[in-house]
């Protein structure tokens, strides 16, 4: 009789031993699909401004950055995985708009769902989305495009075949979605005519995507 009551009296202490594992287990698990999900998606994040000094005798030029750790870097040459879902922030502290050079510039294109995340500007740096806008009244909203007199620069990619467009709004943070499939070197560009010689100088206004 006293072994049986060993054996009764040490189950709850094996249930406790058992439940400890499989909890520990699950939440292993749990953490491992929370990294590999938060590796899966890779970010860049560009700043635009407008007036940066180019040189002796040149007006102030609009240049795209990098953010990355250490501040801000050239974006002469950005990196990016294939196959990989990619969040694109865009950060604009410029101001006005220039028409591009096609009306086709002012529409999203190659973007997850074919849209951009449009989150409302100040007033301070440029348009606000009001009422009487062409798009709805909204602090944040998804865009497959923008009217084109709202068209400050574009960050446009050229690949074989077709290519990446989102059109930036002076004053405006953007959020797109992509994946890009095809490795190699690509263009970028701004297709708007938004200052010369920035347009035609790396880690300006145009540059390299090494998809790797």
């Amino acid at each position: 009789m006293r072994i049986k009551r060993v054996a009764l009296a040490s189950e709850p202490i094996i249930l406790i031993a058992l439940l400890a594992i499989v909890v520990g287990a699950s939440f292993y698990t749990m953490v491992q699909s929370t990294s590999a999900n938060v590796k899966s998606l890779y970010v860049l994040t560009l700043v635009e401004t407008g007036s940066n000094y180019y040189g002796p005798g040149v007006p102030p030029q609009p240049r795209y950055f990098v953010l990355g750790p250490d501040g801000l870097a050239s974006s002469a040459d950005i990196r990016l995985p294939a196959h990989r879902l990619i969040e694109l922030i865009i950060i604009s502290y410029d101001q006005g708009n220039t028409t591009p050079f096609e009306a086709k510039y002012a529409n999203v294109s190659g973007t997850v769902g074919g849209v951009v995340t449009l989150i409302n500007g100040t007033s301070a740096s440029g348009l606000v989305m009001a009422a009487s806008s062409e798009i709805p009244a909204k602090w944040e909203r998804n865009v497959t495009g923008v009217p084109v007199g709202w068209v400050d620069h574009t960050f446009t990619i050229t690949q074989k075949g077709g290519y990446i467009n989102i059109p930036v709004v002076a004053g405006f943070t953007e959020i797109a979605y992509l994946y890009l499939n095809q490795t190699g070197n690509f263009a970028w560009g701004c297709m708007c005519p938004c200052g010369y010689p920035a347009m035609t100088t790396p880690g300006w206004m145009m540059g390299t995507i090494t998809v790797y």
